[in-house]
């Protein structure tokens, strides 16, 4: 069923597109980038180099997976 659904090329584009997310989520979880609102109008999210690292390791890793395997025919 996997297969089938990643055969789509626009389904493929939305993870390309979504695969910092868990990336984000875990170095969130982790403390690494702190999103902070302050209540009226502020938002601030501070990044530090782990926790961009992070995403980028998840974002290479995902990607680099699923077009390994379905980017070329």
């Amino acid at each position: 069923m996997i297969k089938s659904i990643l055969q789509n090329v626009f389904a493929r584009i939305a993870i390309y597109a979504t695969s910092a997310l868990p990336g984000l989520l875990a170095a969130w979880g982790l403390g690494w980038i702190k999103i902070t609102f302050d209540g009226v109008d502020w938002l601030t999210i501070k990044f530090s180099l782990v926790g961009l690292s992070t995403m980028l390791a998840s974002m290479v890793g995902v990607s680099g997976g699923i077009f390994a395997k379905f980017g070329t025919k």
